[in-house]
């Protein structure tokens, strides 16, 4: 359970977010983001890192940390990428079969 100085950075974090969303190119915070960690400092400033996600799935390098106190979001840093625009995505492979090509030495990057 989250108390309620958690969700209100929480919700501050995704208000802080959707604002910047036009200059990070992202659609929805809410469906791109999600809290992975919570820390407060010794100053009682709070920082929560959060992962980006494209349609459930783990964007790679795609983390940001936003900081603020008294439920307040004020700054943050990171890396993070623009909501792609894609009508679906549809794997070639299972995972299963992905694995197997690495565990063979076989894996090839496209791209």
């Amino acid at each position: 359970l989250q108390s309620r100085s958690q969700e209100n950075i929480s919700e501050a974090s995704y208000l802080y977010l959707n604002q910047l969303a036009e200059a990070l190119h992202i659609q929805n915070a809410e469906n791109e983001f999600q809290a992975i960690e919570l820390q407060e400092d010794e100053l009682g400033f709070v920082h929560l890192k959060m992962q980006q996600y494209f349609e459930e799935i783990p964007v790679y390098g795609g983390q940001v940390i936003l900081h603020g106190k008294n439920g307040m979001i004020n700054r943050f840093n990171g890396n993070c990428f623009p909501t792609p625009e894609l009508s679906a995505i549809v794997p070639e492979i299972t995972s299963d079969q992905a694995v197997e090509l690495v565990h063979q030495g076989r894996a090839v990057v496209h791209g």
